[in-house]
């Protein structure tokens, strides 16, 4: 399943963009040179292609959703490591809020 939603994710992505999974079910998609309302959109359709798409386990289907949370360097961070911290606290606000959703923070 966390290959097919991988592949999911690759497909919204652009050439550029890179998809990496961090653990568990967690997922990270660098984007270059995109601002944060774009980022947004991004993950937007990648939730959306996600939430369409049909999984099965055991020949059962299953339904499969996606919290995305974005971090963007249109924000002003004075490290990576910060930019991290806020696409994750955006993340678990999404979760936190319902899941299935894509959360920005202030920009």
């Amino acid at each position: 399943m966390l290959q097919r939603v991988a592949t999911s994710l690759r497909r919204v992505c652009r050439e550029d963009d890179v998809v990496i999974r961090l653990g568990g079910e967690e997922f990270c998609l660098f984007l270059p040179d995109t601002s944060h309302d774009v980022a947004a959109e991004l993950a937007e359709d990648a939730r959306l292609m996600i939430a369409q798409t049909l999984f099965e386990m055991d020949g059962a289907p299953v339904y499969v959703t996606g919290s995305f949370g974005i971090g963007s360097t249109d924000c002003a961070y004075d490290s990576s490591r910060e930019l991290m911290i806020a696409a994750d606290k955006a993340l678990y606000r999404a979760k936190s809020d319902g899941r299935n959703r894509v959360v920005k923070l202030a920009a």
